[in-house]
């Protein structure tokens, strides 16, 4: 599971990077930052594998979370389950997103009814949410390739988290 993970990480490190392995380290060690939803979403459990995660986790834990749910299809049941009698959710979405060159990731779970939109939103980063040691690292000066403004964004939907899931089931259904 988690070489999975760490293969969907190659992602981002061969389009933005030139060092590969260096990148795809940098990304795997992100540490989440703020609350688990943000803005009109209600949270609510996703899946066991990513309510499982620790407060302080890294972005290679909860894509191993996210490729492990996807593998028990326990994502699958997040979409196809309403969350009470009568309520009909329309529309559902994974995102996961890396951010460039300064390296940065988001995952963003959630479906929605006409009443509501429910799910998780985790970001990574490797700025604090602390405001003092938000202005020691703006302090400390930056490699160049990360001090610019242009910055590229790579996403992965859930047909591509699916698609690893059963790719994974489907080795383990074979050994």
């Amino acid at each position: 599971m988690r070489d999975a993970s760490l293969r969907a990480l190659s992602i981002p490190r061969i389009a933005m990077r030139r060092d590969e392995v260096a990148a795809s380290e940098r990304f795997s060690k992100l540490k989440v930052r703020g609350p688990r939803v943000k803005g009109f979403k209600e949270y609510v459990p996703v899946t066991e594998e990513l309510t499982a995660l620790a407060d302080d986790h890294t972005f290679a834990d909860a894509l191993t979370a996210v490729l492990a749910s996807a593998k028990s299809r326990s994502l699958h049941k997040f979409f196809e389950n309403p969350l009470s009698a009568g309520e009909i959710f329309y529309l559902g979405s994974i995102r996961i997103r890396f951010t460039g060159p300064f390296p940065q990731a988001y995952i963003d779970i959630s479906k929605n009814s006409e009443k509501r939109l429910v799910g998780l939103n985790l970001d990574y980063s490797e700025i604090s949410v602390e405001m003092n040691e938000i202005i020691e690292w703006a302090d400390e000066g930056h490699h160049p390739d990360e001090s610019g403004d242009l910055r590229q964004s790579m996403e992965i939907s859930g047909r591509t988290i699916c698609a690893l899931g059963e790719l994974l089931r489907d080795r383990e259904v074979q050994k």
